[in-house]
């Protein structure tokens, strides 16, 4: 819990300060962060799955001359960045919408149900959504499922449970407490196992999180194209070691 203290007091100053300084908008925020450099690469990253951190630490090996800088914002600024060139590439958990955007599947995760490591539905080694009716189920919906939603919507308004929540981290300090268990990308629970989280899969599925590579149309550079192939190496690296008994 206090590390999840900590993170709050984290973000609330850094939000007081930027409030402060009449910073808002998200592409305001990173240039003054950053600055503007058009030598830069700028990759927008929306995800922070294992894949991605294992991305991130081997393109500068293969690629030592290129220096790639990576970031948050939200999906329009990103939409709207990648049309303008302020973006070179994005990954995402939206599927991009703009004919003026590449957009390809990277890798795709399963959902999994988070829960406190006392909680009695650890007694189970898979779990239904219906088994969920009795719990508040807090969800992130940036981590788009479409199958899940369905299911979780077509519930009677009597056994809706559903919280959305802000970030993962937010979910997770709720798990954490014990107000209830969470829905979530089952790679970012096996890195929260430390903060008091277990997880067990869903056994009435497949409930699929797609992580998407995004770039310009007809407006790649050759860092892009690299980073592209880089990217589309590692994801499918993964997918085999996972596939592995």
């Amino acid at each position: 819990m206090n590390e999840f203290r900590r993170l709050a007091a984290k973000i609330d100053q850094h939000m007081q300060q930027l409030a402060a300084q009449g910073v808002s908008e998200a592409h305001a925020i990173i240039n003054r962060m950053m600055g503007y450099g058009p030598d830069l690469h700028r990759i927008w990253v929306g995800t922070s799955d294992q894949q991605l951190m294992a991305l991130s630490r081997e393109f500068p090996g293969f690629y030592p001359e290129v220096t790639i800088a990576f970031f948050e914002t939200s999906g329009d600024d990103l939409m709207t960045g990648l049309e303008e060139g302020r973006y070179d590439a994005g990954i995402s958990l939206r599927n991009a919408g703009a004919p003026a955007v590449k957009s390809q599947p990277l890798w795709v995760e399963n959902v999994a149900v988070a829960m406190p490591l006392g909680s009695p539905l650890l007694a189970q080694a898979k779990i239904t959504l219906a088994e969920l009716l009795d719990y508040p189920v807090f969800r992130w919906p940036a981590e788009a499922c479409l199958l899940l939603d369905q299911r979780l919507s077509s519930l009677p308004l009597s056994q809706q449970s559903v919280q959305h929540v802000t970030s993962f981290e937010m979910m997770a300090l709720w798990v954490t407490a014990g107000y209830g268990v969470g829905l979530s990308a089952q790679s970012r629970m096996e890195r929260a196992h430390a903060w008091g989280i277990t997880m067990r899969p869903l056994s009435d599925g497949p409930y699929e999180i797609v992580t998407y590579l995004q770039r310009p149309h007809g407006r790649a550079n050759a860092v892009s194209e690299r980073f592209e192939h880089r990217a589309m190496l590692v994801a499918r690296d993964r997918a085999a070691c996972s596939n592995i008994p």
